[in-house]
């Protein structure tokens, strides 16, 4: 295949970034040995992203050994722009998160739109919601990632079914895309967790992120969803979907299940007891399916922290059987959102790939 040279510099520019944003304060030297380039085109590719307004210098570096000139610094800019993450729930409802380009917090929020109405125009209408948002910091926006329930087609970037709006069936972001000048992505709101945690945990590789979705006092709907992340990569099952999995469990939770949690979550002071026996009927599957892809870690979603003693209750009965680590650490309360501007920040840093 046949690479021409300014596809090579956009990939060359992405590897550079990348490597600033792993290493703040690296320098062009450093940056020649750990990508194998030549000074002179790490030179080259860090002036044309300072011009770009990509990178920033930091002064030079006062702990390089020698008597020689010293390099000089390099950071991400993270005045470049904003990233935007969007949680679709039912009803209308929806979160808003806004992060930099070194995915510190700038922002959240929360609102709900008149519904019914198309799922098209309710889009419209929280992604300028979001423009808003953005408008007074005065930067671009670099991205917005949406979350939603349901299986999601991540390569024709389309919902496939939604539990929650019965017109978003088969819905492609290419229906909206030409009105915005940023681009837009989609993925199942479990998969956007599992996005978030790998952005706060870099060596994070293989892990599996168990979300208890929508438990609020305004809704008696629950689901669960479990996502994987496979040598760094989402796993989207055997029809490339994502939600595949959330899917498969949340049509065999017994609906008596699925209310005792609703109350529980609505009286936080109601005892967790006659919770237990229901939490071990359900959790064997989700048990049995991690097991099955022996990830290292599975992290629990912020919502689960309240389950926190029936939880390691159920574990310490099956210990011998659990060759992974289980962590609490969940990415936050708005951890579908979080993740959805996690997932344009993983596209804003991507490598392209000259057979896409």
């Amino acid at each position: 295949m046949v690479v021409n040279k300014d596809f090579q510099q956009t990939v060359n520019k992405a590897l550079v970034l990348r490597s600033v944003l792993a290493e703040h304060g690296i320098t062009r030297a450093a940056l020649s040995r750990k990508l194998g380039m030549y000074r002179s085109t790490v030179s080259n590719l860090t002036e044309h992203l300072l011009m770009e307004g990509w990178l920033r210098e930091l002064g030079t570096d006062s702990k390089a050994p020698g008597v020689g000139r010293k390099g000089t610094c390099l950071a991400i800019n993270e005045k470049k722009g904003v990233v935007a993450g969007i949680d679709i729930k039912r009803k209308g409802r929806y979160e808003i998160v806004l992060l930099s380009p070194l995915g510190e917090r700038l922002g959240q929020t929360q609102g709900r739109a008149h519904y019914p109405q198309s799922f098209s125009s309710l889009l419209h209408h929280i992604l300028q919601h979001a423009q808003k948002e953005v408008a007074p910091m005065k930067r671009p926006i670099l991205g917005m990632g949406i979350a939603v329930v349901g299986p999601v087609d991540r390569e024709r970037q389309s919902i496939v079914t939604s539990p929650h709006y019965a017109d978003a069936d088969g819905f492609a972001l290419s229906s909206i895309q030409p009105s915005y000048d940023f681009p837009l992505f989609i993925e199942n709101d479990t998969h956007c967790c599992a996005h978030g945690k790998a952005w706060q945990d870099p060596l994070a590789d293989d892990f599996a992120y168990l979300y208890l979705n929508s438990p609020t006092t305004h809704t008696r709907h629950l689901a669960f969803g479990l996502s994987f992340r496979i040598n760094g990569k989402p796993y989207h099952g055997a029809h490339h979907l994502a939600g595949e999995f959330p899917r498969m469990f949340t049509r065999r939770l017994e609906r008596d299940f699925r209310d005792q949690i609703a109350e529980i979550l609505a009286d936080p002071a109601e005892s967790h007891s006659r919770f237990a026996v229901s939490l071990n009927h359900a959790a064997d599957d989700f048990l049995n399916m991690v097991q099955f892809f022996d990830p290292r870690t599975l992290f629990l979603g912020h919502h689960l922290e309240r389950f926190q003693p029936e939880i390691e209750s159920y574990l310490a009965s099956r210990s011998s059987e659990i060759s992974f680590a289980v962590d609490f650490a969940g990415v936050g309360p708005d951890e579908a959102a979080y993740g959805a501007a996690c997932l344009s920040l993983e596209q804003v840093y991507a490598v392209p790939n000259p057979g896409a």
